[in-house]
């Protein structure tokens, strides 16, 4: 009996440990990643304040931003009918009407590069 019992002894102090180690790597790994995270989010947040520091006296808010690069995107087609589908799409553009645009000028379509 007392070899049994040792022998399951073992195997389950084997056992545990087992799962112990795993879980200490897989906290490190977490842990890891998540530093590896915020040094990315730091980066980008000091990249970014410093064009806004360079170029802050041109910023423009960012739906409107994203709303001038669908219209742009856009500007070379025939009707505003593909620029109103795609709007909708967007969370962001949800509330804004597109149905009444129209296309631009011929003088103007020239100057833009056609996509």
């Amino acid at each position: 009996m007392r070899g049994r019992r040792r022998r399951r002894r073992r195997r389950r102090r084997r056992r545990r440990r087992k799962i112990e180690e795993e879980t200490k790597e897989e906290e490190t790994k977490e842990e890891g990643e998540e530093e590896e995270k915020q040094k990315e989010n730091e980066e980008r947040k000091k990249e970014e304040t410093h064009l806004l520091q360079q170029f802050g006296h041109i910023f423009v808010p960012t739906g409107l931003a994203a709303l001038l690069l669908v219209v742009i995107h856009h500007i070379g087609e025939p009707s505003g009918a593909s620029l109103a589908s795609s709007a909708r799409g967007s969370s962001s553009y949800r509330r804004v009407e597109l149905r009444g645009l129209q296309a631009p000028p011929a003088n103007v379509r020239h100057i833009l590069p056609e996509n």
